[in-house]
């Protein structure tokens, strides 16, 4: 029992040790998440302010030099395209950092969602150590309740027994009592017969000098009998009858005597029996007396296992309660942090898009610089016939202008490129909220013409 508790008590700390890890698992996870998602969206805006920036300086210097006469023969677009060449670099370099951050935060929701993927399995690791001891509990419990059913039944039993005994006993003591009387009863007979023998023997002695005389009279009588007419012989037989009946019956007391004697001898051998028994019985009884107490200690001993096996059984459940608000709470973090990845993983292609058109963009650009550069390197001093002059500045005013339409497009495309609310654990800003990104923007030179000739 001891060994379930220290168990069920490691697996508590263990669960709690769990839940603190995976606060600060989500804690942390927010922190930082949020912070490069952060760091995407501050790029972003620096990115959005390039863009915007970019485009405008584009749209206000190309209706400017609209009015500029002669303007494809006159102006020279080269110090834009090379502006428009560094604006469109430096716009790609904030993608860039944007993605960075963004790899850095889906690294971080990856690694978070790993060690959340930890937990769930340390919880799960807990809940087989929980279930291992609610089985065994549970067996003992039944083990408990079955032995205390079975130390009720035999103190229920031993109950019987003491007042089956106890029965038996008074009923020993009720026939030795009566057996008691009976003896007493014929022990008084043998009293009175006594006294009657005694008294019989008195009267026999006192009948002893009559005899003599009855003898004398017998004699007397026999002799006297022509005499008296018969007279005498009638007084002679009397005289031996008395003493005839006389020792007759003091021959049947004393033969009652030793009949009633036998009976007493027999009632005290029968008495005897009913002590022993009643001794027996009552040695029974004490036996009983004492499992009896042996029981009502087991049963006492074995309810209060029962009842620690009951409330370790109860306390497993809690602590399964908690197992399964812990791994809910895991799992849930888990989707969501899937969730938030699949956010993230959205975002970075999107911001590869991005980065690529700019890349596209900024490779035309680039192109077109690179060909400035060599159409005045072979030309030198002079500046080339007006229409090769005006078929590359058509061209590069083109490139501009596709440049900025696209920028523009992009502008209006970059607040979708943040995660949305939806992002469950991170809390992330609308893209209106207050906030002040400063960068550094460089106008677009002033025009620049060709020298006359």
């Amino acid at each position: 029992m001891e060994d379930l508790s220290r168990t069920v008590s490691d697996i508590q700390v263990s669960l709690d040790s769990s839940r603190r890890r995976l606060t600060t698992l989500e804690k942390n996870a927010c922190r930082s998440v949020s912070s490069e998602v952060s760091e995407v969206r501050t790029a972003l805006k620096a990115s959005d302010s390039k863009l915007q920036h970019t485009a405008l300086q584009m749209r206000s210097y190309l209706k400017q030099i609209e009015y500029v006469s002669n303007a494809e023969t006159s102006v020279d677009l080269a110090p834009q395209m090379t502006w428009l060449q560094d604006s469109l670099q430096s716009i790609a370099s904030s993608f860039v950092d944007a993605r960075g951050a963004a790899d850095r935060a889906l690294t971080s929701t990856m690694a978070y969602q790993c060690s959340v993927l930890d937990v769930g399995q340390e919880v799960e690791q807990s809940r087989g150590k929980l279930s291992q001891c609610q089985s065994e509990a549970t067996v003992l419990a039944n083990q408990a309740s079955s032995a205390l059913e079975t130390s009720e039944y035999l103190l229920l039993d031993a109950k019987r027994q003491i007042t089956q005994k106890e029965a038996e006993i008074a009923q020993k003591s009720t026939e030795a009592a009566a057996k008691r009387r009976r003896k007493t009863e014929l022990e008084s007979q043998i009293s009175q017969k006594e006294v009657e023998i005694a008294n019989a023997q008195r009267l026999r002695q006192s009948k002893k000098e009559d005899a003599a005389l009855g003898v004398g009279l017998s004699i007397f009588g026999v002799l006297a009998a022509p005499f008296t007419g018969g007279a005498s012989l009638a007084l002679t037989a009397a005289g031996a009858g008395v003493a005839g009946y006389k020792l007759g019956r003091v021959s049947e007391l004393q033969d009652e005597i030793t009949s009633i004697r036998s009976s007493v001898s027999n009632l005290n051998d029968q008495i005897s029996q009913s002590v022993r028994d009643v001794a027996n019985l009552e040695d029974e009884k004490r036996s009983l007396q004492s499992r009896i107490t042996q029981y009502e200690t087991e049963i006492a001993t074995r309810k209060s296992k029962n009842a620690e096996y009951k409330q370790q059984i109860v306390a497993a459940e809690d602590v399964k309660g908690e197992i399964d608000v812990l791994e809910r709470h895991a799992q849930s973090a888990t989707a969501n942090v899937a969730d938030d990845n699949r956010q993230l993983l959205k975002m970075k292609h999107a911001l590869d898009q991005c980065n690529g058109e700019i890349r596209e963009k900024s490779l035309e650009v680039a192109s077109e610089v690179t060909l400035i550069e060599r159409v005045a390197g072979l030309l030198g001093s002079r500046i080339g016939n007006k229409v090769k002059r005006a078929r590359e500045f058509r061209r590069q005013r083109g490139a501009m202008e596709r440049v900025s339409q696209a920028l523009e497009q992009l502008h209006s495309q970059v607040p979708l490129l943040l995660p949305g609310q939806e992002l469950q654990f991170l809390d992330v800003k609308p893209w209106n909220a207050s906030e002040t990104v400063v960068t550094e923007l460089e106008d677009i030179p002033e025009t620049a013409y060709f020298p006359e000739k």
